[in-house]
């Protein structure tokens, strides 16, 4: 059933345990933006009770949806998250909602995105490695079934550049780089991290970063610690002339860890409960 009135969320999904963490600091990241509206985290089958116990702290509604296979081959090389990537469609199944504001759970937020709802029905921003196409890690779109059920008849049809959601989504949005400009949306809603080893554009982004995103083979949490992160950067600074001013992505991430963990001890001292049955899980 559609809304009957404008309703809005914020939303992720994770589909490997893996990223349970990466999902609780972007969920908190997002409560710490003050967004308005409702917050919803889908979860895939792997992910365990536990694990969305400790989500539905961060997120207002936790929500089990079925996984979709990847069509591609690419779902063959070897990397775990190629194979799920295309449970991103559910997204579309979401018809409660007028609109969503889709962020994946390796970003978080550092500014407001309420503005963002004013965009057209599909908005994205741009991949820095190929600005004619975007990255989908931050989209703006509108729930419809009719589109979900179209997008899963051509999901084998339609080419995929990458082998991910990505590459599809990049085919059937197809008018994005080439259609009106409210479709795409200033890079600073989707930076990756990797471009703060680019000094002059991460100083002209700095300040006005609104999701910062971790895309790529490692996630900060891999590094276990500030610590550990700050040891990689040395060690990158002397090999090649690559550096990165303070803070860097990863003191970023691990400094919304600590202030994550400072609400959740918070919350569970003043008896918060840990979930609802209003958090579909």
């Amino acid at each position: 059933m559609s809304a009957q009135y404008p309703r809005f969320a914020c939303a992720t999904l994770i589909t490997t345990p893996d990223y349970v963490i990466g999902g609780l600091v972007l969920g908190f990241s997002v409560k710490r933006s003050r967004w308005p509206h409702e917050t919803v985290a889908l979860v895939t089958p792997d992910i365990g009770r536990a694990d969305r116990e400790r989500l539905a702290r961060v997120w207002d509604r936790v929500i089990e949806v079925g996984q979709i296979g990847n069509p591609s081959r690419a779902a063959e090389w070897g990397l775990a998250s190629f194979r799920t990537v295309y449970t991103k469609l559910r997204l579309w199944e979401l018809t409660d909602y007028t609109k969503l504001v889709f962020i994946d759970a390796d970003a978080v937020v550092l500014g407001g995105l309420d503005d963002l709802l004013e965009r057209p029905r599909f908005a994205a921003a741009p991949c820095v490695t190929a600005p004619d196409q975007f990255n989908s890690g931050v989209i703006v779109l509108e729930p419809s079934l009719e589109t979900f059920a179209d997008m899963m008849s051509r999901r084998g049809e339609l080419p995929s550049y990458d082998g991910s959601d990505q590459g599809f989504l990049n085919s059937y949005f197809r008018d994005w780089y080439a259609g009106p400009p409210e479709h795409r949306l200033p890079l600073a809603y989707n930076v990756p991290r990797l471009l703060a080893y680019y000094r002059p554009a991460w100083t002209r982004l700095n300040g006005q970063i609104k999701v910062l995103h971790y895309f790529g083979p490692r996630k900060p949490w891999a590094g276990r610690s500030s610590l550990r992160g700050r040891v990689l950067q040395w060690l990158i600074a002397r090999i090649t002339s690559l550096t990165m001013d303070r803070p860097t992505p990863a003191d970023i991430w691990w400094e919304l860890h600590g202030e994550l963990e400072d609400f959740l001890r918070t919350d569970e001292q003043v008896g918060a409960p840990a979930s609802s049955p209003a958090r579909e899980f």
